[in-house]
């Protein structure tokens, strides 16, 4: 088993935000399946995939990130909540070694991410979740989680 040191969220605009193991509570990361293939311009790579990714940002990592070499503008969750566009995570292990893994993701839209829903409990945590089959409320009501609109 390898443990886990920070969660990366990889945005469409190639914004990266990092939360470190301290600021995420729950978390899963479904179904993982890895396709080795030619993916573009003769590239052959492989490329690991999900079925549902589901993160839990405790409230304080509601704090500005640095994005494209400069501190942002909005705080992480600002952004989150802003945007259905996550495409990825980027998972540090504790050794060192780093994947990424790919959210599914809708071809209706290249900006928009239809299969991610987004909530905040009253606590102020962050509850994101990319999937086909379920969205955030779904998993709420199942739970009996109350949200903020």
């Amino acid at each position: 088993m390898k443990e886990v040191k920070s969660i990366e969220v990889i945005l469409e605009n190639c914004e990266c935000i990092p939360f470190s193991a301290e600021q995420i509570g729950a978390f899963w990361c479904s179904d993982v399946t890895a396709d080795i293939g030619r993916i573009a311009c003769g590239s052959i790579a492989k490329q690991i995939r999900c079925k549902e990714l589901f993160l839990h940002l405790r409230s304080h990592a509601n704090e500005k990130y640095n994005a494209f070499g400069q501190q942002s503008n909005d705080t992480a969750f600002k952004r989150l909540l802003q945007h259905n566009d996550i495409t990825s995570i980027g998972i540090t292990y504790a050794d060192g070694t780093h994947e990424i893994v790919f959210a599914p993701w809708n071809d209706d839209s290249e900006d928009i991410n239809k299969y991610q829903t987004s909530r905040l409990d009253e606590s102020k945590d962050l509850y994101l979740l990319v999937s086909k089959d379920l969205t955030i409320d779904d998993l709420f009501a199942a739970h009996g989680v109350k949200t903020t609109a």
